[in-house]
């Protein structure tokens, strides 16, 4: 039997914790000017946070994406356009 996004958020649960470190995967999908997704980058990252800062410095270093979308598993965590990102 496959375990459920429930179970996994448990399991993350438990284990913060226990004091325990885990890292989790996020999806950056960067979109163009027509909304279609034109690159993918998978990171790792302790919590959402650190997720939304790491796609927006990939998003300012690459100008030729317009918007960077962080997913994690089915949970959007950040829908952000280059037109909003701040330079520093």
């Amino acid at each position: 039997m496959r375990a459920g996004t429930g179970d996994r958020e448990d399991v993350y649960a438990r284990l913060c914790w226990m004091g325990m470190r885990v890292m989790r995967l996020y999806r950056c999908y960067f979109l163009d000017r027509d909304a279609r997704i034109a690159a993918l980058e998978v990171v790792e990252c302790s919590d959402d946070d650190e997720a939304r800062l790491m796609a927006l410095k990939m998003l300012r270093e690459r100008s030729h994406h317009f918007t960077v979308e962080v997913w994690d598993q089915a949970r959007r965590i950040l829908c952000h356009d280059r037109d909003t990102v701040g330079s520093g």
